[in-house]
């Protein structure tokens, strides 16, 4: 008679598991790649200024998580508060937080594009004379006269005096009507 172990054996090599009946879950690569990932959010939630958290959906524990982060100077003791911090927001809603920091990071990324824009268009309004025309051609909605009236008292000034209230009005002027009528 034949023992039920080897029998079990016996039918379990005939009639192998099937890869979709057998679900493992993530590997351990996985798992430790996710919990970096928490880490290194923990770690730039870390660098925030208190302003930028608030308007983040974090929780109170991990608030006061980050707090003690904040006040710790030794590097191995604020490597295990990250790591704790990585353990929270993996069990709470990191991934929401996640997300919203990168909005508020895109957010930034784009004030500061057009920022850069509304500086270039400055200069060159000021000092190229065909500007005036290819900028009313990208953007026909805007209103010319006041335009040039900008430029006009921007261009009576020293080219030093970047930061004067002409300049710094041609440049709000610019971002407005760049952010109104599009690229």
């Amino acid at each position: 008679m034949p023992s039920t172990q080897f029998t079990n054996i016996n039918t379990m090599i005939d009639n192998p598991i099937e890869d979709e009946d057998f679900d493992l879950g993530p590997s351990k690569t996985q798992l430790k790649k996710a919990s970096l990932a928490f880490q290194d959010l923990g770690q730039q939630l870390c660098e925030l200024n208190d302003q930028k958290l608030a308007k983040l959906p974090l929780s109170d524990t991990v608030m006061a998580a980050i707090q003690t982060a904040r006040g710790m100077r030794a590097n191995a003791a604020r490597k295990r508060q990250i790591q704790y911090i990585g353990k929270l927001l993996r069990n709470d809603n990191g991934e929401d937080i996640g997300q919203a920091l990168e909005a508020m990071q895109a957010e930034h990324s784009h004030g500061h594009q057009l920022l850069q824009l509304s500086e270039h268009w400055s200069e060159r309004l000021i000092g190229e004379p065909d500007a005036l025309a290819q900028f009313l051609d990208l953007h026909p909605q805007a209103d010319r006269q006041q335009l040039r009236a900008l430029v006009r008292n921007c261009q009576k000034l020293p080219p030093e005096s970047q930061q004067s209230p002409a300049h710094k009005k041609l440049r709000k002027w610019l971002r407005t009507c760049i952010t109104e009528h599009g690229q």
